[in-house]
């Protein structure tokens, strides 16, 4: 914490501390329940199956697993904020009119899944409400791409509405997302957030063919196209 709040003073960030309850583990080594979500949901992220459930299950009450758990975590932080350096320093987040959308590349190593990538969109909405660059009427919604994670033939995007003052400001861009998603075939809710969602646009059709063009740009044009037409 202590570390933390010394990065804070340097980048002029505030309220990134808050109050929560802690587990206590073998040796009275206290562990916060924010380390313990997060060391889970590392654990869920690393392989597919029930064998990635089971393990994060287990580390409820696994200490070894739980520590695992707590690297794995460390490491995926790293590889977020090194992704998000990249995407600032190389302007690689385009403006449109009503949304901000941006293209997750190789480079970005370690951005893969679901939640890998909201949990990116959340951080670069926060860094920018933060620093008051996306605030008042510069706030937009924020669309990521991941264009073939782990080499499979689907492309996940991440879609965060904006917030000020830890209220979710009234927009229709979650329902305009949903008609987004039902315009395209092969297009699907994965996760269904409060402020946030992921959409799955599968890369192959019913009858097994590659599907041809870029489908993560033709989901951000309709997407635009509906917003305009609102």
């Amino acid at each position: 914490q202590n570390s933390l709040e010394e990065h804070c003073d340097t980048f002029a960030i505030e309220g990134i501390i808050e109050n929560q309850f802690l587990r206590v583990q073998g040796y009275n080594t206290p562990i916060a329940a924010s380390d313990v979500s997060m060391a889970v949901s590392a654990l869920v992220e690393r392989d597919s199956g029930n064998s990635c459930i089971n393990n994060a299950l287990d580390a409820l009450s696994d200490v070894k697993l739980l520590d695992e758990g707590i690297r794995l975590a460390k490491h995926h932080l790293v590889q977020l904020h090194s992704a998000a350096s990249l995407l600032i320093e190389r302007g690689g987040i385009v403006r449109l009119s009503h949304f901000r959308y941006a293209y997750i590349t190789g480079e970005m190593a370690g951005i893969s899944g679901a939640l890998g990538l909201g949990r990116l969109a959340a951080f670069l909405m926060d860094l920018h409400r933060a620093n008051g660059k996306w605030s008042g009427n510069k706030a937009l919604p924020l669309i990521l791409l991941l264009e073939n994670p782990s080499k499979l033939s689907y492309t996940l995007i991440s879609a965060h509405n904006y917030s000020t003052d830890s209220v979710v400001a009234p927009s229709k861009f979650h329902t305009q997302l949903a008609l987004t998603a039902e315009s395209l075939p092969t297009c699907q809710m994965e996760l269904d957030g409060f402020d946030g969602c992921i959409v799955r646009v599968e890369g192959v059709t019913s009858n097994g063919n590659n599907r041809t063009g870029n489908i993560g740009q033709r989901f951000v044009e309709q997407l635009h196209y509906i917003m305009d037409a609102a």
